[in-house]
């Protein structure tokens, strides 16, 4: 008798785990119909060349310089994706976390130049640039990662 009430407890134990568990899950995703509208994946639009955009930099915390370029048409949204990417993670922190917009620039193909001009210039006077791309130190600093 000892043992079923034992048992018929440890069952009562266990459904309400099992509740608690799905309570902190995410409900079930519905199924999605055939005639359902294709969302995109992410708000950036990297061939809009029709819209403003803005070159920012990040300075660094503790020498004078700037340690990340980048060109964004929402510096905001941007800014709030460069605090949470974990493969930022590395520079941002070095960064003072905030982002300073040096120009707008009418369209991405003249802020995408810009920004060129900007990390190149910033790599050949000595700054340790965070960015990969556009910048003539980048086979040095990967090699010494």
């Amino acid at each position: 008798m000892i043992a079923l009430a034992l048992l018929g407890l440890g069952v009562a134990l266990l459904i309400a785990a099992r509740l608690r568990y799905q309570q902190g899950r995410r409900p079930p995703r519905r199924p999605i119909s055939p005639t359902a509208p294709v969302r995109p994946r992410s708000t950036r639009s990297p061939g809009r060349d029709d819209v403003p955009h803005a070159l920012y930099r990040y300075p660094h915390a503790t020498r004078p310089g700037s340690i990340y370029y980048g060109i964004s048409n929402d510096p905001d949204a941007r800014h709030a994706r460069h605090a949470r990417d974990p493969r930022a993670r590395w520079w941002f922190s070095r960064s003072t976390g905030v982002m300073v917009i040096v120009a707008w620039f009418p369209n991405r193909t003249e802020a995408m130049a810009a920004e060129s001009r900007a990390i190149r210039t910033a790599a050949l006077a000595g700054e340790d640039i965070a960015n990969d791309h556009h910048n003539p130190n980048r086979r040095i600093r990967r090699a010494a990662r």
